[in-house]
């Protein structure tokens, strides 16, 4: 009787993710182009997600004169990740870029200096038309980071973490996924405009 119970339970089982490695997971450095900021107080709304609560469904909407700098970090150096924390019942993700600019040049050092209380949404293009969306309208990211100047080098060290755990890592935009459907959720009454249409 045992048996026969363990087989009927067993067909109810359903296998929702396969993590097998295929072609596709590869450990190698992926290539980054250039991070984009955007300040979080000029975003219209975020991206929706599917039900799974990574993938986006629509795009970023920005202000129409919505500003955001487009910041270089050293390759070599930059890393964004994103750590699980706090309790049980508490637990979210806190998202963190860092980077290194090279040298401490007047540009590099005004910008932190007038940015050490703004948050910022970041943006992390990839080749094609796919982002990574660090960060929230809600729940920005804001800079932390050291001005050094040594016999061996000259570095403004950048970091932008957020001040609180967030539900998710961040979000992912891809055309590919999105396929034929209409990306930028823009419903026509608000003076805003999707992020893929200001960047290009």
């Amino acid at each position: 009787i045992f048996f026969y119970i363990f087989i009927f339970l067993s067909k109810q089982n359903t296998l929702i993710f396969n993590f097998k490695k295929t072609s596709k997971h590869k450990s190698f450095p992926v290539p980054k182009k250039d991070l984009l900021l955007v300040y979080a107080d000029e975003i219209v709304s975020m991206p929706e997600t599917n039900e799974r609560g990574i993938l986006a469904t629509n795009e970023i909407q920005l202000l129409n004169d919505a500003n955001f700098y487009e910041l270089y970090l050293t390759p070599s150096t930059q890393k964004n990740s994103a750590d699980i924390q706090g309790d049980l019942g508490a637990k979210g993700w806190m998202p963190t870029v860092t980077g290194t600019f090279p040298g401490t040049r007047l540009e590099i050092t005004e910008w932190m200096h007038n940015n050490v209380r703004s948050g910022f949404v970041a943006i992390q293009k990839y080749c094609g038309d796919n982002y990574k969306i660090i960060g929230s309208k809600l729940n920005p990211l804001f800079l932390t980071g050291k001005l050094s100047e040594d016999k061996d080098s000259s570095l403004s060290e950048i970091t932008l973490t957020a001040a609180k755990k967030s539900k998710r890592p961040y979000i992912l935009y891809s055309t590919e996924e999105l396929g034929a459907e209409d990306p930028s959720g823009n419903s026509g009454d608000c003076d805003c405009a999707p992020l893929i249409d200001i960047i290009g």
